[in-house]
């Protein structure tokens, strides 16, 4: 089955992955770990699932004033971009607010709100922006007390 694909000029055929085959995904910029990926064989361009199926535009929280377009590559001279949930660099695919000058990784965009985590009693929420300094009560979590202790030494 071929299939066209926004960010590539040929059309990608897609492929079983065998066992002990390993992949690296062009747009995300990690090992492809699903069963089947998007291939063109020609470039050795490789798209799991996730970046194969992609929704081109989002409302994303961190980000509410505009649309985040998703990009195949960033518009920076530099050829890379920031991003602003993990604040690694980035230089395949990304969601993008040209305007604000905000990227996402494709995978820090759909990070779940919340999460629990064996190491820790209560449920942990994403945050979009840091808390003011002295922003947690004493009677908050401890981890958070020491997450902001953290952020603003």
């Amino acid at each position: 089955m071929e299939y066209k694909h926004f960010s590539h000029h040929h059309n990608l055929n897609l492929y079983r992955v065998q066992q002990g085959q390993t992949f690296h995904c062009s747009g995300s910029e990690t090992s492809c770990t699903s069963d089947s990926i998007y291939a063109c064989w020609q470039c050795n361009f490789f798209l799991h699932d996730h970046c194969g199926n992609p929704n081109r535009f989002i409302k994303h929280p961190s980000h509410p004033s505009h649309p985040l377009i998703l990009l195949p590559s960033p518009t920076y001279c530099s050829g890379t971009f920031l991003c602003n949930a993990c604040g690694a660099t980035g230089k395949s695919f990304s969601y993008c607010c040209a305007t604000c000058e905000v990227d996402l990784h494709l995978h820090c965009a759909f990070l779940p709100p919340k999460v629990n985590h064996k190491s820790h009693t209560h449920e942990l929420s994403l945050v979009h922006t840091i808390p003011e300094k002295g922003a947690f009560r004493d009677h908050d979590c401890k981890i958070l007390q020491l997450l902001s202790a953290n952020l603003f030494t």
